[in-house]
């Protein structure tokens, strides 16, 4: 015979009695509570042989069965594609870019070396001095202006001294004293350079340093008359830097916005640059 082994439902104290108290109605010991003794438990009977293991199928649907070894476009996977018309505009707007942003620097580059190495033209050839020799008629009128008079900064050399003595010697400090000291080294260097040429070619020296002197001081003129246009050129060079540096900016964000254009394209609609 079993015994049963229960629990008071009042104060859970732990009871035992005999399988022939089943069913009856008992006095707890402990709180005095009346209670039904339970029933013994009847275990579930285990099966001699344990039944087949199910295993799982994963069927096709029915839109993509495989007929004859031949596979229906609407049955198989979407595979990336790539849109002819995006491919090809993407790769234009790129090449534009990258052609246009190395124009650009090429530019920039270029107006910045004129910008820092253009000067006036003051030089005046030999040829010149030999034209304004022959048609003579401006010979001796320029003057050096009515500006006031600068020292001189700069050495006379020896080939000049030879052909500029005594008053002659008065009449260069009197050119010279009314250049600065740029154009009176600029004076200087070209007059020698047109002394020599004109001693090697038998011409009269000191009329080709009357025609130098008229010609060099026209040149000094113009180029005074038109300092205004040639700080305005000097802006629109710097105008011109600035707009193709925006310009360039521009196209360096359209290489960005490609760039990630293709890079966060979804997987099924992938576009190849």
């Amino acid at each position: 015979m079993n015994d049963i082994t229960f629990t008071c439902l009042t104060c859970n104290q732990k009871l035992k009695g005999s399988s022939d108290m089943a069913g009856t109605t008992i006095e707890c010991p402990s709180c005095k509570n009346q209670m039904v003794v339970p029933g013994l438990v009847q275990p579930e009977p285990r099966p001699l042989f344990p039944p087949p293991e199910t295993k799982q199928v994963i069927e096709r649907p029915p839109e993509s069965k495989v007929e004859n070894n031949e596979i229906h476009p609407q049955d198989s996977m979407e595979k990336p594609k790539t849109f002819g018309f995006e491919k090809t505009l993407f790769g234009i707007t790129r090449t534009f870019a990258l052609g246009g942003s190395a124009f650009i620097l090429l530019m920039i580059v270029a107006l910045i070396l004129k910008l820092m190495f253009s000067h006036e033209n003051t030089a005046v050839t030999y040829n010149q001095v030999v034209a304004e020799i022959l048609g003579g008629s401006s010979v001796g009128e320029e003057s050096g202006g009515a500006e006031s008079k600068r020292p001189i900064l700069v050495e006379i050399p020896d080939k000049l001294k030879e052909y500029f003595k005594g008053s002659n010697e008065s009449i260069l400090r009197e050119w010279l004293e009314n250049l600065d000291e740029t154009q009176q080294k600029d004076f200087i260097r070209n007059l020698v350079q047109v002394v020599k040429k004109a001693e090697s070619n038998k011409t009269d020296v000191l009329k080709a340093i009357n025609a130098y002197k008229y010609l060099k001081f026209s040149k000094f003129r113009t180029i005074e008359n038109n300092k205004y246009q040639v700080m305005i050129g000097r802006i629109g060079v710097i105008a011109s830097v600035f707009i193709m540096l925006l310009i360039l900016s521009v196209l360096s964000l359209v290489l960005v916005m490609l760039a990630i254009e293709r890079n966060t394209r979804k997987d099924g609609a992938n576009v190849y640059l």
